[in-house]
């Protein structure tokens, strides 16, 4: 029996995967599990396999591997096709996130302006950086 080469393979992959569309959707509208639950209950393996990803040192030698020109090569094929629409997908998630910073910054009441480098501006500073704080800690 004769074996496909890489190459064979990775056209039928890609072939196969362009006509995959319905049958992804159908899956993560469908799935045999819940994705959290079955998330949750993955943790101390994720947790053991970057331990044993970190002792092995694959994130160094994996950006080595790769390079620049890999990097950037990736980047303009792949991400300049998905950034914009990733971004509108993500608009939601983005709203909900920053709505309570941008409530706990208007909300408050700051000194006025002062001139630049005046302790009056590095008080609204703080004053801006606990609001934010304090809104990470109840998070």
């Amino acid at each position: 029996m004769a074996m496909k080469t890489a190459a064979e393979a990775g056209e039928k992959l890609v072939a196969r995967a362009g006509v995959a569309s319905e049958d992804y959707l159908r899956g993560v509208s469908n799935p045999r599990r819940s994705w959290s639950t079955s998330a949750s209950a993955a943790e101390a393996n994720y947790n053991a396999g970057v331990t044993a990803s970190m002792a092995k040192k694959l994130w160094g030698k994996g950006i080595v591997k790769t390079g620049d020109q890999g990097w950037m090569d990736g980047a303009k094929t792949k991400g300049t096709q998905r950034f914009a629409s990733g971004v509108a997908a993500g608009q939601q998630k983005y709203v909900t996130g920053v709505a309570p910073f941008f409530s706990a910054i208007g909300a408050l009441t700051l000194p006025p302006r002062g001139p630049r480098g005046s302790e009056n501006n590095y008080q609204r500073a703080i004053l801006v950086g606990k609001a934010q704080n304090g809104v990470r800690a109840r998070a």
